[in-house]
């Protein structure tokens, strides 16, 4: 289950903030696009310091131009879309002619979801090819495949994705000491022309060593093997990646984040905390220096939330509190990444706060989104339940899963509707199956119990030891409380795994 939840950072709805708004084009998954404000992202930048240093050689006489490439591509490996088109933007100004500065703008707004403007940046590559040199043209063509696979349909996807992949090995043949063209080939491991290096498997290791191997000491590499080995439950050499990434970048927030991120699985809590803390004040000075709002950032919600919940996981239950109502409260540009505020109700429906829980799930429920929607219906229900309402639960699921029957219609043909699917359906299954332990309805949702459970235990992610052990807490209290003695046990077992270590409090 949480491991869909880190699909929607990749397939990163409808709430809108002064900086981005719903889009009405007609593209594949056109409900979780958004179309971004050019002052935003257009708005002049500077050299900065303390981002990871890496250099792609472009077709430019302009060595301002050059670095501010540069910068943007850096900016790009850690996920500052923002920030990376700003740079892009910047490089342009000094040299109206680099090609490459409008691919990495169709890059960055490939990141920011809005896709109308990620085919207009690449058709305008494409008018400046005349600039570029044969290896420029060699990227600008593999980016194009890329977009034809996001924007096929599920019957020609696949077909689509493999031209991309082609393209991108056809630029490592031709010059092994490319290390982006290794990274990006090690991020087409991931299934799908989606992947941008959270969802490395074990296909993917190869291809960032072989770029390490080009470039000793890419960050890029460090962060997306960091992600890698988070993934296939090597937490030891997920640290030693993730530290040498967030050294290479102390100024970066994700950098920060990515390194608290594999922390807890080695013991870690209280420098998880210091990371996930210096993440945020990175953030928020960081829009204060650049006149921008932190709910600009997609990043930063997801931060406050596993800080919040390392503090709820080392017993600083106001600190907690106090953070996880923030980042309910911060809106989330990026409408694949808005189900981060279901946080806040489940923290309120484990802390036994059940009316409160049903007021912050009915303000998701409220949000013109099908996926918001169901969530927010689903976790209604279980506040509902808490209340003694069984009646009301039962008709909370029932809503729940007719929005998640329009979700399925809305994603056909959006490259991560799979995924959005099944995280919908993961919080309805929530739903029934505490239905089932509290009232024995349902006894094949009782045998369930056990298998989502496990479900939750199984994912090796900071995201799934967070979240999950919410989710968790409420069905081993359920299953306790009305004897069923061999799940409770089972249930309790998964939490003490997940327990902090009493150092860390």
């Amino acid at each position: 289950m949480i491991r869909a939840l880190s699909l929607l950072a990749i397939a990163c709805g409808a709430l809108a903030t002064a900086a981005f708004a719903s889009s009405g084009h007609d593209h594949a998954g056109a409900p979780f696009t958004v179309q971004v404000d050019p002052d935003l992202v257009s708005k002049p930048t500077h050299l900065q310091t303390g981002i990871g240093r890496v250099h792609q050689k472009v077709s430019t006489e302009s060595k301002e131009a050059q670095a501010f490439y540069d910068q943007g591509l850096a900016h790009l490996h850690s996920y500052r879309w923002i920030e990376a088109a700003r740079s892009f933007h910047q490089a342009l100004r000094l040299d109206p002619e680099l090609a490459m500065a409008h691919l990495g703008l169709a890059r960055a707004y490939e990141g920011l979801k809005d896709e109308t403007a990620a085919d207009r940046e690449l058709a305008r590559a494409q008018d400046l090819l005349e600039h570029a040199g044969p290896r420029e043209k060699a990227y600008i063509a593999a980016y194009e495949k890329k977009r034809e696979a996001l924007r096929a349909g599920s019957d020609l996807r696949e077909h689509t994705f493999e031209a991309y992949k082609k393209a991108v090995a056809a630029l490592v043949d031709a010059d092994d000491k490319d290390a982006e063209a290794w990274l990006l080939l090690g991020n087409a491991q991931e299934g799908g022309p989606w992947g941008r290096g959270q969802l490395g498997t074990e296909a993917s290791l190869f291809y960032y060593d072989s770029a390490l191997r080009a470039v000793p000491g890419h960050f890029a590499a460090h962060h997306y093997l960091a992600h890698t080995y988070e993934n296939i439950d090597r937490p030891a050499d997920a640290v030693k990646h993730a530290e040498l990434y967030a050294k290479a970048c102390p100024n970066v927030p994700h950098a920060r984040h990515m390194y608290a991120h594999t922390l807890p699985r080695v013991g870690r809590w209280k420098e998880a905390i210091v990371e996930l803390e210096a993440a945020d004040e990175l953030e928020e000075s960081f829009a204060r220096e650049e006149g921008l709002q932190p709910s600009d950032d997609w990043h930063h919600v997801h931060n406050l939330t596993l800080l919040g919940l390392a503090y709820l996981r080392t017993g600083r239950i106001d600190d907690a509190e106090k953070t996880l109502r923030k980042a309910f409260d911060t809106p989330i540009p990026d409408p694949l990444a808005q189900s981060w505020h279901s946080t806040w109700p489940e923290f309120l429906l484990v802390r036994g706060r059940p009316k409160e829980a049903q007021r912050a799930a009915q303000k998701l429920a409220a949000q013109d989104s099908s996926l918001l929607q169901a969530i927010g219906l689903a976790l209604e229900g279980e506040a509902l339940l808490d209340q003694g309402d069984a009646a009301g639960a039962a008709a909370a699921s029932a809503e729940a899963r007719k929005r998640i029957l329009s979700l399925v219609k809305e994603v056909e043909t959006h490259p991560r509707g799979d995924a959005l699917i099944f995280v919908a359906r993961e919080y309805a299954n929530v739903l029934d199956t505490r239905r089932a332990l509290v009232t024995g309805s349902d006894p094949r949702w009782v045998a369930f119990a056990n298998r989502l459970g496990d479900s939750i235990a199984s994912d090796p992610t900071f995201d799934g030891w967070g979240v999950g052990w919410l989710r968790l807490q409420r069905l081993q209290r359920d299953a306790s409380a009305k004897h069923h003695d061999e799940i409770a046990n089972r249930l309790q077992k998964h939490l003490d795994r997940f327990s902090a270590p009493p150092d860390a409090k």
